[in-house]
């Protein structure tokens, strides 16, 4: 029993280890948890109470202007809903359903002496005028339907349009919709009544031999007529002349319509002039222009607009200004009004539109360029139809009821034309000759006719983006170079496209919009990254020091000749370009993390604070110098044989134009590179650099690939900006793709270096997503190892 005891206390207690600590460490329980404060929950509930009521008032009040802009006349619909209704003779209801079809007849006017098809009347003359054009341009068009284009080839004649001053109203297009087929509610006992005074000649929309029927006159009642010509700076050589009226050919008619600005000193007709000049201005007041008004006028050419777009409001919902192409809009709406409300709408409509922009009350007798006519005001409110109908009640008894039917809002978006899509007419002559001093390509060579290829669309928008375009209203600058007007007119589209407006079937600017900002959104983020990844590395572990080096260059020399071509070129400094400025600090952390550029002085702990600041260049660490021989395993002579073979390949591509899969849109700046000017072989220095970058910024990435593959790590940038540069390459790629965007509207072009792009940021990404990355800083990597 002793021997048994004595063994039991010689043994030796055991040792304890790291997992036995942990269990034979006392566990303390869970802390004791403190008591809720009511006050606390009551502050919040508060809160979250008053930020849900505030986010739906905010919410019902922008619901509610939104359905003010979008119905500005719902205070005149019917209260009852259609099924209600039992009474129809008290109710307005819409002309065009969407069970009905229509086509749309478009006439074009040209200002003519000689003419006898109609006339606009002008401060009490009447100037005669030639139709040149009439035509269905659209038909068996629904409401169901969104969009349609057409084409037409309009002849217009040259002698008219060298009056001494013409108007924006010497060359008109009219239009006019009406049933597809013969509509049942039009009989010998309907009639019709329109907000127009009885003292107020309006233009012509359609020609008549004879009297016109019944259905005629109600459907031109809602016609409209827009200009077809618009003045802007001339791009011509002698833009030096004071005048155009000396190198016009007179007319009589327009001779007799012409004013001199200021009356002559010596002139006995001085109030009379006087008089004629604020008349003029008058009119410059309501829309109608014409060359003569101009200051000066020698800044001043007549385009002919070949593009509208148009726009059809069945209700009170949408207005859409029309100008260089023609888009016809129809919005579908089948809301009936109040026949009363309606009634008193129309009457007042007369005193809403005719009114004199300085007073700001009603012309008792106005002009027919003196009414502005706007969805917003006019509304539906134009034309008003009634019809008979013969009712059956329940007694069998036959009696006469009474239809009521609104026209639609046809109207065009007065700015929808670009630059490109303006027609100069050759109005100056040439004093050595005589003749025409034709200046533009278009222009044929038939001096008797101008052909113009007119293009119309018909959609259904909104009058609140036609509202909001309107807004955009400014002249075109027509003296740039050709690239420059190609870039407005793209432009151009782009804005129009995004609130509807498209220029064609095969363009979705919309579609193109959404891309561009996400790829731009994306490569700024990439920036960031960039950014914080190299402002955080402490440590070259992974890295290939050669490679980023070339990276870093190529970064610097990109924003060199960015920030040289920006502030000393001709192009105005945009967003982009300042949110392009944070780039600068991507090669800076660059280098100071490849050349490990510590702050202090060299071997103190401590950092040094003075008013200077201190640098030196940091010892490099065993884990280092290893990624350093890993590097070396790429011997010097393979990547200078490899960056020459990169340089030949990129001088070739870019110098001999064989690269392109998609060529640019636009052709070479026709302005010169800034730096051209300071020797006559810059030209070819400049082009030297661009490839250079261009290597250096491929080999560098390529290189640290290598580096990657080697080591079987990730280095070089966060994993998140290779899923990002990748995206943006796809992003990049998807704007060529027809089926997607249609027609490419890219001015870059899609080439062979795009693809090379491509796969290198593919090739990055399947490394992010294979390797793991590797620590910012080499005192972590050693204490894992």
């Amino acid at each position: 029993m002793s021997t048994i005891l004595a063994h039991q206390s010689s043994e030796k207690p055991p040792i304890a280890t790291s997992d036995s600590e942990g269990r034979l460490r006392l566990d303390p329980g869970a802390p004791e948890r403190e008591p809720r404060s009511a006050a606390k929950f009551c502050l919040w509930l508060t809160l979250t109470f008053l930020v849900v009521a505030g986010c739906s008032v905010v919410y019902f009040l922008a619901e509610s202007a939104w359905y003010g802009m979008q119905h500005p006349h719902s205070n005149h619909y019917h209260k009852k809903p259609e099924s209600e209704i039992t009474d129809w003779s008290k109710v307005v209801r819409p002309l065009i359903t969407r069970n009905d079809s229509f086509d749309v007849i478009a006439s074009v006017w040209v200002r003519d002496d000689g003419g006898e098809d109609g006339g606009l009347i002008i401060d009490g003359e009447e100037r005669p005028e030639r139709l040149i054009f009439l035509e269905p341009i659209f038909r068996s068009v629904s409401l169901r339907e969104k969009t349609r284009f057409t084409n037409v080839t309009l002849r217009v004649p040259k002698p008219p349009l060298r009056g001494t001053n013409i108007s924006t109203y010497d060359l008109r297009a009219s239009f006019v919709l009406v049933h597809s087929g013969t509509p049942r509610m039009f009989t010998d006992h309907s009639n019709f009544t329109t907000w127009k005074p009885s003292s107020l000649r309006s233009p012509s929309v359609r020609h008549w031999q004879e009297n016109p029927l019944l259905e005629d006159r109600i459907y031109d009642s809602f016609g409209f007529t827009l200009p077809l010509i618009q003045f802007h700076n001339m791009p011509f050589e002698n833009a030096n002349i004071s005048t155009l009226q000396d190198y016009l050919i007179p007319s009589s008619s327009s001779a007799k319509a012409s004013m001199t600005l200021s009356p002559p000193p010596d002139s006995d007709d001085e109030d009379e002039d006087v008089e004629v000049t604020d008349q003029r201005v008058s009119r410059n007041d309501f829309g109608l222009y014409f060359l003569g008004d101009q200051k000066p006028a020698g800044d001043h050419h007549p385009y002919i607009v070949s593009r509208y777009d148009f726009q059809l409001s069945m209700t009170a919902e949408h207005q859409t200004d029309l100008l260089e192409s023609t888009d016809l809009n129809i919005i579908d709406e089948t809301n009936t009004y109040d026949r009363r409300s309606y009634t008193s709408a129309q009457r007042l409509l007369a005193n809403k539109t005719c009114v004199n922009p300085k007073t700001k009350k009603p012309i008792e007798k106005p002009l027919w360029y003196q009414c502005r006519r706007s969805y917003n005001t006019n509304g539906v409110f134009e034309t008003k139809i009634q019809t008979q109908a013969i009712d059956n009640d329940s007694n069998q008894n036959k009696r006469t009821q009474y239809m009521h039917y609104y026209a639609p809002h046809l109207t065009a978006l007065l700015r929808s034309a670009g630059p490109k899509d303006l027609v100069p007419i050759p109005l100056v002559t040439n004093p050595a000759t005589g003749g025409i001093a034709q200046k533009n390509g278009d222009v044929p060579s038939d001096e008797g006719f101008i052909e113009v290829n007119w293009r119309v669309s018909f959609s259904t928008r909104g009058e609140v983006s036609g509202r909001i375009l309107d807004g955009f209203r400014h002249r075109h600058n027509m003296t740039v170079s050709g690239n420059d007007l190609e870039r407005a007119q793209r432009s151009h589209e782009t804005t129009f496209g995004m609130f509807g407006f498209r220029s064609s079937m095969d363009h979705h600017p919309r579609r193109v919009a959404t891309i561009t900002i996400t790829q731009k959104i994306l490569v700024y983020a990439s920036w960031v990254w960039a950014i914080l990844y190299w402002y955080t590395r402490a440590s070259t572990v992974g890295l290939s020091r050669f490679g980023n080096t070339l990276t870093a260059t190529s970064v610097t020399l990109a924003i060199i000749f960015d920030l040289i071509q920006t502030f000393f070129g001709e192009a105005r400094l945009g967003l982009s370009d300042l949110l392009s400025t944070i780039k600068i600090l991507v090669p800076l952390f660059m280098f100071k993390a490849i050349f490990r550029v510590e702050d202090g002085s060299k071997g103190s702990d401590n950092r040094r604070r003075g008013l200077y600041p201190h640098w030196h260049f940091a010892q490099p660490t065993h884990l280092e110098r290893a990624s350093e021989r890993v590097e070396a395993q790429v011997t010097r002579r393979t990547k200078i044989l490899f960056l020459l073979t990169l340089f030949a390949a990129s001088w070739v591509i870019n110098a001999q134009k064989y690269g392109w899969i998609s060529k640019p849109q636009l052709l070479s700046p026709a302005s010169p590179h800034p730096l051209n000017s300071l020797h006559k072989h810059m030209p070819r220095v400049i082009e030297l650099m661009s490839n250079i970058t261009l290597t250096f910024s491929l080999g560098g990435t390529v290189l640290q690939l290598v580096m990657n593959y080697h080591s079987k790590t990730y280095a070089g940038s966060y994993k998140i900006n290779a899923y990002t540069l990748l995206f943006t390459r796809v992003l990049k790629t998807l704007l060529f793709s027809k089926a997607l965007v249609g027609k490419s509207t890219s001015a870059n072009g899609y080439s062979y270096i795009d693809v090379l792009g491509f796969g290198v940021s593919g090739v990055n990404a399947v490394q992010a997503y294979l390797y793991r990355s590797v620590r910012a800083s080499a005192e972590v990597d050693e204490s894992e190892e």
